[in-house]
């Protein structure tokens, strides 16, 4: 996703100004749709949307920078525009990625695809908050290794004790038998 630009939406735009008077934004849902194309600060809605979901979870990462995921476990399709809607009774579109001839990522209808975006909101990014259905981000992949490496250690000592045991009582056995 780093080679696709997102566009604040001018009503985006709008809401961050109003936020910087002490209203908090809130980006609730991520909708995909199937057109393609550069997208504009004129934006009010995706060209042909086709699926939206709540946002599942969101990390910053610094420097203006939010990781936004979506959990899409519907339908078929091959995603080339992305829209962030706002919390309000509008569903306002924040944010639009697009690109007028790649697909974003696909979507078969036997997989969940946990898409994660990142979004630079610059000055914008202390008046924005999103609003996951979950509690809990997702693992972080230095901890799920570091759990996986002291599992497959741990599981390594085991065998060889167990593989010395073995080699002890092998040895008693022939003594007995000598």
């Amino acid at each position: 996703m780093s080679d696709f630009i997102g566009q604040i939406t001018q009503a985006g735009i709008n809401a961050a100004a109003n936020a910087s008077n002490g209203i908090q934004l809130q980006i609730g849902f991520i909708s995909v749709g199937t057109s393609g194309y550069t997208p504009s600060r004129n934006v009010t809605r995706l060209l042909t949307e086709v699926d939206r979901v709540s946002v599942h979870s969101e990390k910053k990462l610094g420097n203006g920078q939010r990781e936004v995921v979506g959990q899409f476990t519907d339908g078929v399709y091959n995603a080339r525009e992305i829209g962030f809607h706002l919390n309000d009774a509008a569903k306002t579109l924040f944010c639009v990625i697009s690109h007028p001839s790649d697909v974003l990522f696909y979507k078969t209808a036997t997989t969940t695809i946990y898409q994660p975006f990142t979004l630079a909101l610059g000055a914008f990014d202390d008046a924005v908050q999103f609003a996951s259905n979950t509690e809990h981000s997702f693992i972080n992949i230095t901890e799920f290794l570091n759990t996986a490496i002291a599992t497959t250690r741990m599981s390594t000592v085991q065998i060889k004790t167990v593989h010395q045991q073995m080699q002890l009582s092998e040895k008693i056995r022939a003594l007995m038998e000598a």
